[in-house]
């Protein structure tokens, strides 16, 4: 059924040119920083927009003077090409910077923008927005007074003008034929004053506050102007240095939109940086920010950008920057822009986490080195009586301990669960029944009977199917195997068997990474630590006297834990294992209180020999250049 929608229409109401502005600014002035950056970037901008070069070079300057007793102020000046000036030769004020176009357009250029922006976005020429980025003077003080002088035809300098607006105030005062400041006495340029301070946000205009942000957020006018920014905060001169980005460089540094435009990309991987607040990548429209992180638009909340391992910036010169200058309008361009950094974000994951891999080999290697030199150095400081074997000492081995009792079957558990096997090779499976106290049943006979079955689609063969053991023979298929197995244990007094079942999936793919021990060492070296599969459920490490090597669980729950929490909790796992195994290996012969006492003593000396801090220390450098790349072409 439908709805009668008939009725009077009343329009919506739009506000006048001037609640407009001031919705804006006031959203523009909440942040001080923001507000003199806006300035800033109009000076910068005008040497990108207008070819202008004085022979003194470039320069912009910011001088804070909070501190003034008769007037605090900041003044931003610049040796730039002026304002832009009168240019009809019939009016009176020909050649005097054009105020009164900046006043009077300001409202229709916001309503204007928008038609006008897609077409010079078009012909790739688009800087500008809104025209009100010098309203956020509202958040650093009362009023802002500009003076200017234009460069003229020939090279002339034309007669200075000032503007003054006052907060809230819907009219400027504009003067020509002024007296210029004195950093305009003899030359083109501008000059912003802002005083009237609002005391309330000075603590965040500072030099070193404001250099830090400039040097980020003003990063691409910086470079593109080839203007030099400097600070003078009372007397403390601060250059403003365009931020650097180190680490390694993501090899694609521009994409194509699908008839959208393209999107430049400076991103870079696992930098060496003072705070996690760094790792933002802020998006440009031009020279404008429309985000201070990828992360803020919800599709692309994800990983590697949103896993503090990235860093950089993106600029898309063809979005539409929203009046609040906040983010971008919801229209195709933004659409566009996302679809194609979904696939910049697959692509990017796949390169953080190839250097990702290569940066823990890299640093366990450096480990392994360290390590055995370390051990080959407390070896020399062990007493001399220590460096006897159990074979010189001669005692008698104690008695073994009885095995704990144990309970009817519980549960019954897989062991290796759920692995990855390469095409035509064989799987061992083993049941592991527990009772209910979680003690294996290791003595339990014949008393146990197994029975091995694969589920669902077959991949491969079952041999041994009623032994504890089974082997699984795999195809020349890929897929998942399920495989299940029953167990009953007969218990004496009781006329029904218990019978419990367990399953797990095999993966069978193509090629497994092969895994190659290091070479053993040779004379009387310490043993060389190697990370293996024992299993889950198998002992933490093993030595084997033969070949010297300690064999690390790398698959037990306590390596998993520590490597889950940090590089060094992982590491001093790794020598508490070492030193245990070397201590059985040298003292089984001990009681088990004298042996617990070497392995402490070990373990002690290890830890006063190892400099953990600077072992897990981050790698200095840069990984190696990869060749840049678009995305079309990309690996």
């Amino acid at each position: 059924m439908s709805e009668d929608l008939s009725g009077k229409k009343i329009p919506f109401s739009s506000p006048s040119d001037w609640d407009l502005i001031k919705i804006i600014a006031q959203f523009l002035s909440k942040d001080p920083r923001l507000s003199i950056k806006e300035l800033v970037d109009n000076a910068l901008d005008a040497f990108s927009r207008i070819p202008y070069s004085p022979s003194e070079g470039k320069l912009v300057k910011l001088i804070i003077r909070k501190k003034d007793k008769v007037s605090p102020h900041i003044k931003i000046a610049d040796n730039g090409p002026g304002w832009d000036p009168h240019k009809d030769s019939s009016n009176p004020n020909y050649g005097r910077p054009d105020f009164e176009y900046t006043v009077q357009n300001i409202g229709e250029s916001i309503k204007k923008k928008f038609a006008e922006f897609n077409k010079a976005r078009e012909e790739g020429s688009a800087v500008g927005r809104y025209g009100i980025g010098m309203f956020s003077f509202w958040a650093v003080g009362e009023r802002l007074t500009a003076y200017s002088r234009s460069v003229l035809e020939e090279g002339k300098v034309g007669p200075c003008s000032m503007m003054v607006w006052l907060k809230d105030d819907k009219e400027a005062i504009i003067k020509h034929d002024v007296d210029p400041p004195s950093e305009l006495s003899k030359k083109v340029g501008s000059v912003l004053v802002l005083d009237q301070l609002t005391k309330a946000q000075m603590n965040l205009v500072t030099g070193n506050i404001l250099a830090d942000y400039l040097s980020r957020a003003s990063r691409t006018l910086l470079m593109k102007s080839g203007a030099d920014l400097i600070i003078d905060d009372h007397g403390k001169i601060i250059p403003v240095i365009p931020k650097k980005y180190v680490g390694t460089k993501f090899p694609i540094i521009k994409c194509e939109t699908k008839g959208f435009g393209s999107i430049n990309l400076e991103i870079y991987a696992f930098p060496h940086v003072q705070s996690d607040e760094e790792f933002r990548v802020p998006l440009f429209v031009k020279a404008a920010k429309a985000y201070d992180d990828i992360t803020e638009l919800p599709e692309l909340n994800k990983y590697p950008w949103n896993a503090k391992k990235v860093y950089g910036e993106i600029n898309y010169p063809f979005g539409t920057l929203s009046p609040s200058r906040t983010g971008l309008v919801n229209d195709p361009f933004l659409g566009a822009f996302i679809e194609t950094m979904q696939e910049v974000t697959t692509q990017l994951a796949e390169f953080v986490d190839r250097l990702e891999a290569k940066k823990k080999a890299k640093q366990r290697d450096k480990f392994y080195t360290i390590f055995r030199e370390k051990w080959e150095e407390i070896f020399k400081q062990l007493p001399e009586e220590w460096l006897k074997k159990d074979e010189e000492i001669k005692r008698s081995p104690p008695p073994p301990p009885p095995p704990p009792p144990t309970g009817p079957m519980y549960r019954v558990e897989i062991s290796p669960n759920e692995p990855k096997v390469s095409l035509r090779t064989a799987q061992s499976l083993t049941a592991r029944p527990f009772d209910i106290n979680g003690n294996i049943l290791r003595d339990a006979g014949s008393s146990l009977m197994y029975s091995w079955e694969s589920i669902g689609k077959p991949l491969g063969i079952i041999k041994d199917d009623m032994s504890k053991t089974c082997h699984f023979q795999v195809g020349g298929k890929e897929g998942i195997a399920t495989i299940k197995v029953t167990v009953l244990q007969y218990v004496e007094g009781k006329e029904e068997p218990i019978m419990k079942t367990a399953a797990t999936n095999i993966f069978v793919v193509p090629v497994l990474p092969p895994r190659t021990p290091p070479s053993p060492p040779k004379g009387d070296k310490p043993p060389t630590p190697l990370e293996d599969n024992l299993g889950e459920d198998g002992p933490h490490s093993k030595y084997d006297p033969v070949t010297k090597i300690v064999t690390i669980n790398d698959h037990h729950k306590d390596w998993i834990k520590a490597e889950q929490k940090d590089i060094e909790t992982l590491y001093r796992y790794f020598n508490y294992c070492f030193a245990k195994e070397v201590a059985v290996d040298r003292w089984k012969f001990l009681d088990p209180q004298e042996l617990s006492e070497k392995i402490m003593d070990l373990v002690a000396l290890s830890e006063r020999s190892f400099n953990w801090k600077e072992l897990v220390k981050r790698r200095r450098g840069r990984y190696p250049k990869e060749k840049e790349t678009t995305l079309s072409n990309a690996p």
